[in-house]
């Protein structure tokens, strides 16, 4: 409980050290595998906030043992995705992140419709698009949206127009773009989703950025007459 109010202040540091303390207890105690697991998740939410990207994969991967174990499906799946995020984002293992994405995905599609199914389309949308096969993004990207706005999820509709935005500029349609990132902003706004305001606040301005640079920058002809 002191690790999870820390957590909610951003005092990471402070949290971090709680949930390793719990660890070290249920490490004494046997039959307590939902909670070691719920402990090893958020230690490695905590080390991914503060940029600890490989503790942060080892606290999931454990988690992930667990959840498999405890047959959780839907847990397992968000452990997949949590993995394969890090992985792709800022580890750079792309063929090891599909793998945990495929794994998801098989677990999820088996299973009635899901929040989870929404947030692991848009990851991989966000995936594809990153690492250079933005063609296949879109069609990911619109899953997610038509999926949560018919689970009425408003952070998973949020996070999924964050990403149709960004793709959006991608094909050098900053009005579009901008429209998708202003619906995220608010909707996160208004349901005080920090974290997602924060990237859909950073979404708008490379979409302003970049919208200001396609309607100053000159044509490939103007600069021919140049």
């Amino acid at each position: 409980k002191a690790g999870e109010k820390a957590s909610g202040i951003y005092a990471n540091a402070e949290a971090a050290s709680y949930f390793q303390s719990a660890l070290r207890l249920l490490e004494e105690k046997e039959g307590k595998l939902k909670e070691r697991e719920l402990v090893l998740e958020r230690l490695g939410d905590i080390e991914k906030l503060v940029g600890n990207h490989e503790a942060c994969t080892k606290h999931w991967e454990e988690a992930l043992l667990v959840s498999t174990k405890l047959q959780e499906r839907q847990k397992t799946a968000a452990l997949h995705r949590k993995i394969a995020n890090i992985l792709w984002d800022k580890i750079g293992e792309t063929k090891k992140s599909k793998e945990h994405h495929e794994a998801a995905l098989k677990i999820l599609e088996a299973e009635p419709e899901s929040v989870e199914l929404a947030r692991l389309y848009e990851d991989i949308a966000h995936m594809l698009r990153r690492k250079g096969e933005a063609a296949k993004a879109p069609a990911w990207a619109e899953k997610a949206l038509a999926l949560a706005e018919k689970l009425d999820a408003p952070e998973a509709v949020a996070i999924s127009y964050i990403e149709l935005s960004a793709g959006r500029m991608d094909l050098r349609d900053p009005k579009k773009a901008r429209e998708y990132g202003e619906k995220a902003l608010k909707i996160a706004l208004d349901n005080n989703y920090v974290e997602t305001a924060l990237r859909a606040y950073a979404n708008l301005t490379g979409t302003l950025y970049w919208g200001c640079l396609l309607y100053t920058s000159p044509s490939p002809r103007d600069r021919q007459k140049s």
